[in-house]
């Protein structure tokens, strides 16, 4: 696993991952993280013929991860799903279409299912949300004509929702008339921006740790700016998005986009908070 999942050395603090291999076999603090790692293994495969206590092991080591400071999530064992058959081939000597590979690509890949879905479920995304997010914006581009289009039409409702944030304009008058902003280079810069963010956290919502390091990314550029930009904007945001969805996809208060994208905001600003 040293080998093959990347910068998992980095990982350890009890022990030097850096060592040779021998040294690492007679190292104390490696051979504790050893038997912890084969115990997780083998709380799976002891329970494989029982699919609810299987279900209950794999819940729990993939809580166990997520919990670590910082996570340990999909970046390290989607590249372990990749690359287990190698092992399990060399080591057994069997070919890479054997029973034997294959059930340990899929014994991983399982292990690295549930700790994706706890990862999202963590930022408050349900599969509702997530699927509702990816097509409410294809419809919302679709509709407009483009990504520019559909953002400027976020931002010139946001301008008329969120306290205060024409005020934050310097660059460009944001309180021209909507056609005059539309026309205005600076406005439209910054509706690349504010288009850019978002489709970085929607384009990434089904992959948690690229999701994560989207809103910390975005989180961090607003609480720099002079003066920040930070829950004095965003929670009015949290609170009326939803009427934005409702109003252009012509959908429910109830219906599954309003409630996505009021759960978008909400992880967002947990991220703001933190």
């Amino acid at each position: 696993m040293f080998n093959n999942v990347p910068n998992m050395r980095d990982r350890f603090t009890k022990f030097n991952a850096h060592k040779s291999d021998e040294a690492l076999k007679t190292d104390a603090e490696f051979l504790k993280q050893v038997d912890a790692i084969i115990g997780g293994f083998e709380t799976l495969i002891n329970n494989l013929d029982d699919t609810d206590l299987l279900l209950d092991r794999l819940e729990s080591l993939a809580d166990e991860h997520l919990e670590k400071k910082p996570a340990i999530s999909s970046n390290y064992f989607g590249s372990l799903q990749k690359k287990i058959h190698l092992f399990i081939e060399g080591a057994l000597s069997v070919g890479s279409d054997s029973d034997e590979a294959r059930a340990w690509t899929h014994l991983v890949g399982s292990l690295n299912k549930v700790i994706k879905d706890h990862a999202i479920h963590n930022l408050g995304l349900s599969d509702v949300d997530r699927e509702a997010l990816v097509s409410s914006w294809n419809q919302l581009t679709g509709r407009a004509g483009g990504s520019r289009n559909a953002g400027t039409n976020l931002v010139l409702w946001m301008l008329d929702n969120v306290p205060n944030m024409r005020d934050r304009f310097t660059k460009f008058n944001a309180r021209q008339s909507d056609d005059n902003l539309r026309k205005d280079t600076e406005f439209v810069k910054q509706v690349d921006l504010i288009t850019g963010g978002l489709e970085s956290m929607i384009d990434n919502v089904n992959n948690p740790i690229l999701f994560h390091d989207a809103m910390v990314r975005l989180a961090d550029a607003h609480m720099n700016l002079k003066p920040r930009v930070g829950l004095e904007y965003f929670s009015p945001l949290q609170r009326h998005i939803h009427t934005y969805i409702e109003k252009a996809l012509g959908v429910s208060a109830d219906s599954a986009a309003p409630r996505a994208w009021t759960d978008l905001l909400t992880a967002f600003n947990n991220v703001l908070k933190d």
